[in-house]
């Protein structure tokens, strides 16, 4: 039981060592994300036709995409 326990640590702090190595020595390179009107619309629509099968827009404002160039009969689109 006593070996078990040991080697069950021993893991762990392997394992924690390694992932805070890798990410120590990771770098993201610098992009730019566009936050133009039709990147923001074109975002809206890739999360209406996927991510709103398993998350809720519940609390979706409909409103706001009026803000980021959605016209009055695209909304009521989405809306269904």
């Amino acid at each position: 039981m006593k070996h078990r326990f040991n080697l069950s640590i021993l893991t762990w702090l392997l394992a924690s060592t390694f992932s805070y190595t890798c990410a120590a020595s990771s770098t993201l390179p610098d992009i730019d994300i566009p936050q133009d009107e039709a990147s923001k619309k074109r975002g809206a629509v890739v999360y209406y036709n996927l991510c709103r099968m398993c998350h809720s827009m519940k609390y979706i404002r409909y409103q706001t995409l009026g803000d980021i160039g959605f016209s009055k009969t695209e909304i009521d689109k989405l809306r269904g």
